[in-house]
């Protein structure tokens, strides 16, 4: 039998493990494979707590794992688990590796170091979802929370993304704006204003 659709082997997958059986017929559907687990922002939330070396994945390593992922039943690659992805200059690579293999990418990103060119380089390897952390709809909210960033800075790199992204047409990568509610916070809300810089922008 060929390889089954995304969407029918997860069904499968569901069917296995809703009949509480001990063994399902392929491995994981998702990986995630971490690219570096050095960051260039030191936020108070941050589950990286030094234990580890920093280093970045040697890319031997990394197409052998990406070789073995589509036979072992692996539909999506997560380019991400706790450092900056953007740190590691071959990233644009490792996106077009993955999809050279038939798989779906996805990255998660402070996007500081969202240039225009590594923007340009993600959306030429073929990104299938970028993640983005903002975590502030304000200067000041944010800039409290992810340190060492700069607000404004990381808005304009996210713009130009989605402008590229227009300009080209392209339905992918899926782009995700995402937030962190905290305790001390619970009535946070989006506020319009900043809703409204993405007005016409291929915010998904």
């Amino acid at each position: 039998m060929g390889r089954l659709s995304k969407k029918w082997a997860n069904y499968r997958r569901r069917w296995y493990y809703l009949r509480m059986t001990e063994t399902t017929p392929t491995g994981p559907l998702y990986i995630n494979v971490e690219p570096t687990n050095a960051c260039n922002l030191q936020c108070y939330t941050c589950s990286i707590d030094g234990t580890r070396k920093r280093g970045f994945m040697d890319m031997d390593l990394f197409r052998k794992i990406i070789d073995q992922a589509p036979e072992s039943g692996v539909y999506e690659v997560a380019l991400f688990m706790g450092g900056e992805p953007l740190l590691h200059k071959d990233l644009p690579y490792m996106v077009e590796y993955v999809v050279s293999r038939g798989l779906e990418t996805r990255i998660y990103t402070n996007a500081c170091l969202l240039t225009r060119d590594k923007s340009e380089t993600l959306l030429d390897a073929g990104l299938n979802f970028l993640g983005i952390s903002i975590d502030g709809d304000n200067k000041e909210e944010y800039e409290s929370m992810r340190i060492g960033a700069n607000y404004e800075k990381v808005m304009g790199n996210l713009i130009t993304f989605l402008e590229l992204k227009k300009e080209r047409g392209l339905s992918k990568p899926y782009v995700s704006l995402q937030m962190i509610k905290l305790l001390e916070n619970p009535n946070q809300e989006i506020a319009p204003e900043f809703k409204a810089q993405f007005d016409g922008l291929p915010l998904d």
